[in-house]
């Protein structure tokens, strides 16, 4: 018997754009929710119930183009828009039983480009999928698919480790790989001294070969790096990172010796000497880095210089938000870098607009990335919009999000508009 369940949706200005940043993910969210009220109206239980009696999760209605594929449970022999797979339905099942994977995720190329963008960035982020292999038929090739599914390695996503794992991986790691000193904070201070400014870097590294290696580097760029090594603890923290021939990162990143920053690594005479003071939000973890952290920004202010932070990541501003708002709120930090989805997910939002609105009211300045859209900023309540500028092709997006902090703060603290 037919039925049929209308479910309601207000669609607001601001749950549309042209850029389409924010419309997609709106999309999905209304489907997803009228799905699920269908659903209810038919009898369908709640999904942890057909988990248990049917071994099904979720009742999905949307050809979103993506293939869910089990160890037992062959390729769609005709799927609609289905790529060229560069491997076989045999040699991916060969694959996931030798290294014991029981799922993965093929993302199929889609009409909607966007749609699909959207759909594979949800899966490896979901809870449900972590620790699965999440695979982008555009960009895997059976080679790599055979190395991330050996290493249990999730395409796309950042994997945090041990020390036993790090020196694994990094045993690993071809003979010609790009070795470079880094981390978010670091990368910004080295952007800095590249566009001609003076930066300080305050960090924690081991006195070992890598801790050799950064603060060399660091001298070498012209970033000034003063802090004592670590001599009895974790080694300098490393982040192992493939990147697949669309630029899109697959990072294994242990921490190491610089989550052991202290106050005892915070001068006031260097930090009252700087135009503006930046920290990143990986830090936001450990106690005592956390309290660097606040003193760092009670000597900037002090000597009546800015603070600023950058929010790092959704999963860590997931972790920290309400710290993170009442550090915003409080004024210790003054100015807020972060992309898109670290915005909404301070605010807990999935429209854009009103997250913008939200960081308007509590930031003294926000300069927020949207990716290939550009920038925005928002300053005493306006709102300027910057497009990016097109490029060819991209290789490699490793520290852009840090870069771009390099050069919008650099002007900052020039007083540029």
């Amino acid at each position: 018997m037919a039925r049929e369940v209308i479910y309601t949706v207000r669609v607001e200005f601001g749950d549309c754009d042209p850029a389409r940043i924010v419309w997609f993910p709106n999309f999905f969210r209304w489907i997803d929710a009228a799905s699920r009220h269908f659903f209810i109206e038919c009898g369908v239980p709640p999904w942890h119930e057909t988990e248990k009696t049917l071994g099904i999760i979720g009742t999905p209605l949307v050809d979103t183009h993506v293939h869910i594929f089990r160890r037992d449970m062959p390729l769609m022999p005709n799927p609609r828009h289905a790529p060229d797979y560069e491997f076989t339905a045999e040699q991916l099942e060969a694959t996931l039983d030798a290294h014991g994977v029981k799922f993965c995720v093929i993302a199929a190329a889609s009409p909607w480009a966007d749609v699909n963008d959207y759909v594979v960035q949800s899966l490896r982020t979901h809870p449900l999928w972590r620790g699965t292999a999440i695979l982008d038929p555009a960009t895997t090739t059976r080679h790599e698919l055979e190395q991330l599914a050996r290493e249990g390695m999730t395409k796309g996503i950042m994997h945090l480790i041990d020390a036993g794992r790090a020196a694994y991986l990094y045993e690993r790691m071809p003979a010609d790989k790009r070795q470079v000193s880094g981390g978010s904070a670091g990368n910004t201070a080295a952007g800095v001294a590249s566009l001609g400014g003076r930066g300080a870097f305050v960090g924690k590294v081991a006195d070992d070969d890598l801790g050799d290696i950064f603060a060399d580097d660091m001298q070498r760029m012209g970033v000034h790096y003063g802090v004592d090594r670590l001599s009895n603890g974790p080694a300098t923290a490393r982040s192992m990172i493939l990147v697949s021939p669309g630029g899109e990162r697959t990072m294994n990143t242990f921490l190491g010796a610089c989550h052991q920053l202290t106050t005892a690594d915070i001068h006031e005479d260097e930090i009252g000497a700087a135009t503006l003071t930046y920290m990143e939000g990986f830090l936001w973890d450990p106690p005592e880095a956390k309290k660097a952290f606040v003193m760092a920004a009670h000597f900037a202010h002090k000597h009546e210089h800015a603070t600023a932070f950058t929010l790092s990541d959704p999963f860590c501003v997931g972790r920290f938000r309400a710290e993170f708002l009442d550090l915003i709120r409080s004024k210790t930090i003054d100015y807020v870098l972060g992309n898109v989805e670290e915005l909404k997910s301070l605010y807990e939002t999935d429209n854009l607009s009103e997250a913008v609105q939200q960081i308007a009211k509590d930031a003294e300045l926000a300069a927020i990335t949207m990716g290939a859209e550009g920038a925005m900023v928002v300053r005493n309540g306006e709102i300027i919009t910057v497009p990016a500028f097109p490029i060819d092709r991209v290789i490699d997006a490793t520290g852009a999000g840090d870069l771009f902090a390099s050069g919008f703060l650099l002007a900052v603290a020039r007083g540029q508009s």
